[in-house]
């Protein structure tokens, strides 16, 4: 899946300037909705960074080589088992699209839940 602390394509990763959406997220299961949304839009996952302990940006790709960014940001860092608010922030190819970037913004909503009720 991601290897801990995994970088992405060589240069930080950009915050994303597309759609953004609220959440909850346990940040354990952030991984697991990445990469549940990856295949759910055929994505390509490059890695990700944490940019401080409440901000992740994850790096994907589509087929064509366009670039995706999504980031999670939390208020406060909690524990990674404990469900906390988050903004989710996608930024779709270099100039974005809207109507695909509410679509991933809603499959990692929906995955994020259902994950929260596993555990």
């Amino acid at each position: 899946m991601f290897a801990p602390g995994c970088a992405s394509s060589g240069g930080p990763i950009p915050n994303p300037q597309g759609q953004s959406s609220p959440g909850d997220a346990e940040w354990d299961d952030l991984d697991a909705a990445i990469s549940w949304t990856a295949t759910e839009h055929e994505l390509g996952i490059l890695g990700f960074e944490d940019q401080s302990p409440e901000t992740r940006v994850y790096e994907l790709n589509t087929l064509r080589g366009d670039p995706v960014y999504i980031q999670f940001s939390r208020e406060e860092k909690v524990s990674p088992y404990e469900s906390t608010p988050v903004e989710i922030t996608v930024q779709y190819g270099f100039f974005g699209d809207e109507r695909r970037e509410q679509a991933i913004i809603q499959t990692l909503q929906s995955r994020l839940a259902r994950l929260s009720a596993i555990d």
